[in-house]
């Protein structure tokens, strides 16, 4: 209690002294004392203390607002200013001030409201109010809507005012020197001089005079710091002028301010792209595209940025959405078009090429190009390509007559041009080694093995090259059959460069050549011992060994090989290759599963085999997962199109299945195999006619097929159109007698011409074909069961004793053996049927058939409620169940099933009306 006392005492004190603190008048006039000493921060703590006690005092916010003016935050000087005004101050004295605010808070509507006619304003100050109202409607509806508010103030006798008003009237007419020399001739103590500034920096920047600009916009920036949009066109400028650490200063204050901003997020990337610094330049130039920054430079540097960082499908989607402008930025082009290549999209990156200038710079991107038109067999295009280059950079650089000459190697019917240009290449430059090997391949393709060995002459008068000259001969003489003067040029070789691991590798197949099996695969261990990566060895010697019935022995050499180089790709994909042929696929995934996960984008032969191996092991979720990335990878690739549709389907996915395949037909309307797809999902959609479309614009031979046969034959029978789809059917049993084929052709033959003809179709299938078909064999048992029970448990049992463990087989067996009278031993399949699964409602349902037959009504309630509670609304069980509990005498639970009962079969509906009979 006394501490108490003691704590009230000394409260009620403090009130009554004031704690011994400052009044109003105090903290005003030290905020006075701290302005004359230009510790503004300071002031405006002693004036919101001064406010805090005596918030109705006008002369206390005009000055906080003034000084918030000073120090560059106009938002709260409009906001003080303001409330002084409400509160008394003279608006003479504040309105100047107020507008100022106003118009550099960007609150440009207040601006253009006024003080309002209640306050009244010397002209004086009335006309400077009508500039900043001028200035406002510029910003919001531009110059021309300004200019009746620019006349009136020519009528003004105040020097700047009136040329503040003919500059603006000027650039409205276009004559910028004219209205610079009118903005510079405006004060420095003018209240509109830093406003005339900044028209005055735009007009340099019109007049493409940024150094003159970036001076008045600095000058501009010391006395409102916190103008984002000047800061923003100061930094652009900067950015310009390559000076980014300068420019990022501005861009660091602007985006604490509006971090979403697009245009800032650009230049913010600009700099962080020139710093190497990519990964936060992709931050921002994503967040310049979200902020509606979609210029063609925004996608430029998003391409740019997504192709260092190696998310090459990125850059090249970036790329595309600007393609037609690309051809601006020949470097820019290029890369698109080598992207474009990369992911498989020939003709389009030979498009793009010929949008620019071809130089002979661009030799290598022309040649990759037409080489990779020619592997899609898109010839004219490639020769188009070729004449095109030629007639821009003529035909006299050894260079080009190089590569030229390699792709026309490639053109049926320009293989003697292309032999011509490499010899005329290699005229012009005899060191072009790789020429000559070129054109050694092409004699040796063509037999022209003299031609062979005279240029292999030409190596050996040069030390550094005769091995090889000797090799190139020694080739020569092997494809001659000449075994013995292959050994003497490889002896010859051997002393040019002892040890040469090509030379060791051509000793293997002149062995090979002589019979010496076991001599040549000992040269060939030889070879990789010398150099455990050399790929042609290592493909020889796997070859020999699986003619010999010893793939084993050739696998563990490549797979010692993978282990010793695990980044030689070439060795990964080869390696991964002979286990596709093995059908290991556990072994392809799990060495290329890795490579997967550490590499964003991969090689079109690697999707292809991991997705494989993915399928073939059973990991559909995976192979789904690494086809859509395949195909957001190359979206316009048909075969990485064509997994993932299919694995979309696999997954039940229709509607995005569909949407992929239309995609991909949509750039390739008549390809087969993606036509055969849409088909098979147009049919799981219901999409009948659809299907039919796809169907129709196959081509004539996989209409044929037998397999598109019974896709088309089921779609018709779905569609109502009966007789052609069991023609369909028909024509595809006789390519490929099929037992899916028969069942859905049995099927058909049931429901729409007779059962009799359907069960002789399957029995004469099984007498020419056999009955070791599962599915066709239950389909036929289940079809007996309607007329013939006794045959249909015959078969029943013969394919349990195969499938024991199958219980719908043990379910329906006792189904047949009750229907053929013979419970008792249907109660033994029933029960193995229960045992094997006993969730499954129709075993519950036989099970409690077979034990109302032999008249363990209990029991038999028992399984028809557990079935009716798995399935409650089923007409046929619930019957079941209320004829078993009449049997045992519960009438009351029969009326509540009976009252829940609901069907449209004419035969349940007798049945129905039976039971009704029976309980009334």
């Amino acid at each position: 209690m006394k501490k108490t006392t003691i704590l009230a005492s000394a409260v009620m004190l403090a009130l009554l002294s004031g704690c011994g603190g400052k009044d109003a008048t105090e903290h005003y006039q030290d905020a006075q004392d701290y302005i004359a000493q230009n510790k503004f921060n300071a002031a405006v703590i002693e004036l919101k203390s001064a406010i805090q006690q005596m918030p109705e005092q006008a002369q206390y916010r005009q000055t906080l607002g003034l000084l918030y003016l000073q120090t560059s935050d106009p938002v709260s000087a409009s906001k003080e200013l303001s409330r002084a005004l409400a509160l008394g101050a003279e608006a003479e004295t504040l309105a100047i001030p107020l507008m100022q605010a106003l118009y550099l808070s960007e609150d440009y509507q207040a601006v253009l409201a006024g003080l309002g006619e209640k306050v009244t304003l010397s002209d004086h100050t009335n006309n400077y109010i009508k500039l900043y109202q001028a200035l406002a409607e510029t910003e919001l509806s531009g110059i021309n809507a300004a200019i009746p508010m620019f006349d009136t103030l020519l009528l003004t006798d105040q020097a700047d005012l009136k040329l503040f008003a003919e500059a603006a009237l000027s650039v409205n007419a276009k004559h910028y020197d004219n209205a610079q020399s009118r903005l510079a001739q405006i004060a420095t103590d003018s209240p509109v001089y830093y406003q005339a500034l900044l028209m005055n920096a735009h007009l340099d920047l019109l007049l493409q005079q940024p150094d003159k600009a970036l001076e008045k916009l600095t000058s501009y920036l010391s006395y409102m710091p916190t103008a984002l949009k000047v800061k923003l066109l100061t930094a652009q400028i900067l950015v310009q002028q390559n000076a980014f650490d300068d420019a990022d200063t501005h861009l660091v204050q602007v985006l604490k301010a509006v971090p979403e901003h697009g245009l800032t997020n650009y230049l913010k990337a600009v700099v962080e792209y020139q710093r190497q610094n990519y990964q936060p330049a992709k931050e921002h130039i994503d967040k310049a595209l979200q902020g509606g920054q979609t210029t063609f430079q925004s996608r430029v540097l998003a391409g740019l940025i997504s192709y260092q960082l190696g998310l090459e499908a990125q850059a090249l989607n970036h790329f595309s959405s600007v393609k037609k402008q690309l051809p601006a930025i020949p470097e820019v082009n290029k890369l698109y078009v080598a992207l474009q290549l990369k992911a498989g999209e020939t003709t389009d990156a030979a498009s793009s090429l010929a949008q620019g200038t071809l130089t002979a710079d661009d030799l290598k991107l022309v040649a990759h190009t037409a080489f990779q038109l020619l592997r899609e067999g898109d010839q004219s295009a490639a020769i188009d390509m070729l004449g095109r280059y030629q007639n821009a950079v003529g035909g006299e650089d050894p260079e080009a007559l190089r590569l030229m000459g390699n792709v026309r190697l490639g053109i049926a019917g320009q293989e003697q041009a292309g032999l011509k240009d490499l010899e005329h290449a290699l005229q012009l430059d005899p060191k072009q080694h790789h020429t000559r090997m070129v054109l050694a391949s092409s004699y040796i393709r063509q037999k022209q093995f003299d031609k062979v060995l005279q240029l292999a002459d030409e190596w050996l008068a040069d030390e550094q090259t005769k091995a090889a000259g000797y090799n190139l001969k020694a080739i020569a003489y092997l494809l001659k059959n000449d075994a013995d003067n292959a050994g003497k040029m490889l002896d010859a070789a051997d002393q040019a460069e002892p040890g040469n691991t090509q030379t060791l590798f051509m000793r293997s197949a002149q062995a090979r050549m002589l019979g010496q099996l076991q001599r040549a695969d000992e040269l060939l261990l030889e070879t990789l011992a010398q150099k455990p990566d050399f790929l042609p060895a290592l493909v020889t010697y796997q070859e020999s060994q699986n003619r010999q019935g010893k793939p084993e022995q050739g696998l563990a050499v490549v797979e010692k090989a993978q282990s010793a180089h695990p980044d030689n790709n070439e060795i990964r994909m080869l390696l991964a290759a002979m286990y596709q042929r093995q059908q290991t696929f556990d072994k392809i995934i799990t060495l290329l599963a890795p490579i997967a996960k550490q590499h964003q984008e991969l090689t079109q032969n690697l999707y292809t085999l991991l997705t494989n191996a993915f399928i073939q092991t059973g990991n559909r979720a995976e192979a789904l997962t690494l086809s859509e990335r395949w195909y957001k990878q190359f979206p316009k690739n048909q075969l990485a199109g064509l997994m993932y549709a299919n694995m979309l389907a696999y997954h039940k996915q229709y509607p995005q299945a569909a949407k992929v395949i239309d995609e991909a037909l949509a750039l390739n309307p008549d390809q087969p195999a993606m036509l055969k797809t849409k088909m098979a999902v147009a049919i799981e959609q219901g999409s009948y006619p659809t299907a039919i479309a796809a169907y129709e614009k196959m081509p004539q031979e996989m209409k044929e097929s037998a397999e598109v046969l019974f896709h088309y034959g089921r779609v018709q029978l779905l569609n109502g159109q009966i007789t052609p789809g069991i023609n369909s059917l028909t024509q595809s049993y006789a390519k490929v007698a099929d037992p899916i084929t028969a069942i859905a052709l049995a099927e058909a033959y049931a429901k729409d011409v007779s059962y009799r003809k359907a069960v002789n179709f399957v029995e004469q299938h099984f007498a020419k074909h056999g009955d070791s078909h599962a599915g066709l064999k239950f389909y036929y048992a289940n079809l007996l069961l309607k007329e013939d029970a006794a045959k249909a448990s015959e078969v029943y049992a013969d394919i349990i004793s195969q499938h024991a463990d199958n219980f719908v087989a043990q379910n329906n067996y006792a189904w047949a053996l009750l229907e053929a009278g013979n419970a008792q031993a249907a109660l033994q399949h029933a029960e193995l049927a229960f045992k094997l699964n006993s969730k499954h409602p129709d075993v519950l349902d036989t099970y409690g058939k077979v034990l109302f037959a032999l008249k363990q009504y209990d029991k038999a309630n028992t399984q028809f409620k557990q079935s009716l509670t798995l399935r409650p609304d089923n007409a046929e069980v619930q019957l079941n169940y209320i004829k078993s509990l009449l049997a045992s005498g519960d009438k009351v639970a029969a009326k509540e099933i009976l009252a829940k009962v609901r069907t449209d079969d004419a035969v349940l509906k007798n049945q129905l009306s039976e039971l009704q009979q029976q309980l009334n």
